[in-house]
């Protein structure tokens, strides 16, 4: 008999990447961290994320995979990205990609982690 796979885990968000919605509390504590449910979606699509949902998923800067980021779904395929910048080009989300954002304006980039 198979065993159903899990519905959701349970995920520790450390940092402030999320705040001020999320982890209040690491925009003064950097050690801070927030306990987050998340649903776990084995083929993530338009029909199952939607914009303003939190994701959490592997970086794609990071070639081990073992850092997990998590951020909001701003815009998803198919949607046209239009920068304030006049030398910014516009460009469409490509197909099976989304563009998400950190909550936090005043947070650096991530180091990339090789």
């Amino acid at each position: 008999m198979h065993s159903a796979a899990p519905a959701a885990t349970g995920l520790a968000a450390d940092g402030s990447v999320l705040s001020p919605t999320f982890a209040r509390l690491a925009c003064s504590d950097k050690g801070a961290t927030e306990k987050l449910v998340v649903r776990l979606i084995p083929r993530p699509s338009p029909r199952t994320v939607s914009v303003g949902d939190v994701v959490a998923f592997n970086s794609p800067m990071d070639a081990s995979k073992a850092h997990v980021m998590v951020r909001r779904v701003a815009a998803l395929e198919g949607s046209e990205m239009v920068s304030d910048e006049p030398e910014d080009e516009a460009f469409v989300v490509p197909p099976g990609h989304a563009w998400v954002l950190a909550d936090n304006a005043e947070l650096a980039p991530p180091d990339v982690v090789s």
